[in-house]
């Protein structure tokens, strides 16, 4: 049974490992897909001018049979354009993703009430999970109360915080991740066990059953 690596910015093969790739638009315009992809306008691309155009081109990828999720898409406070324009991208790309019957993969940088809020406001059919979780423990116990799944990647084990808010979420709603890291998936898992106190062999059983349900597939 391979590792799921849920989120990476790095196509890098490896014999053990099922990596699920995260493009932007125009990535996946000039590259061949993996066979298991993502796409979507990240907020750090919400003040460019050619917005309406990548929306547009992503109604287009997002039916491709390899892209299994919208994303990463989302809110952040510290980058990209005003929070007010970030969220009417979102809510554009949430509408690709429920017209396509995909989930979404969410970026989120100081914006959980504003997802939260859009989650209940747009009541959306796929699931929703948040990429590369560095909150605490309330919030994320918050979170998955309310549908989300919570991605980790090896920053948890460096953060006590989100070390108790991994301890928290549910093991039917938990990924892992390198996202743009250096580090192997298979390190991240390591890291993983001793929190979840869980073995190796049953945590990627219990991953790869999630991956089934969120993106409705099997990792083959």
């Amino acid at each position: 049974m391979n590792f799921i690596n849920f989120h990476s910015h790095k196509a890098v093969t490896f014999s053990n490992v099922l990596q699920v790739i995260s493009y932007t638009v125009n990535e996946a315009l000039n590259s061949k897909l993996s066979t298991f992809s993502t796409v979507g306008i990240h907020p750090w691309q919400s003040s460019d001018e050619n917005v309406s155009s990548m929306l547009s081109k992503l109604k287009q990828i997002a039916l491709e049979p390899n892209v299994i999720a919208i994303g990463e898409i989302g809110l952040d406070r510290l980058k990209g354009a005003d929070l007010t324009t970030q969220i009417e991208l979102f809510k554009k790309q949430v509408d690709i993703a429920e017209k396509v019957q995909k989930p979404v993969v969410i970026h989120c940088v100081r914006s959980f009430s504003e997802i939260q809020e859009l989650q209940k406001k747009l009541k959306p059919t796929t699931p929703w999970v948040i990429h590369n979780f560095m909150g605490n423990a309330q919030i994320a116990k918050s979170l998955v109360k309310q549908g989300f799944y919570l991605s980790f990647c090896i920053a948890f084990a460096k953060n006590p915080k989100i070390v108790e808010a991994l301890k928290s979420t549910p093991a039917d709603r938990i990924f892992f991740e390198t996202d743009d890291f250096i580090e192997n998936i298979e390190e991240v898992y390591i890291a993983a066990t001793s929190c979840l106190q869980m073995g190796i062999n049953e945590l990627k059983v219990q991953i790869e059953k999630n991956f089934e349900v969120f993106f409705g597939t099997t990792p083959q």
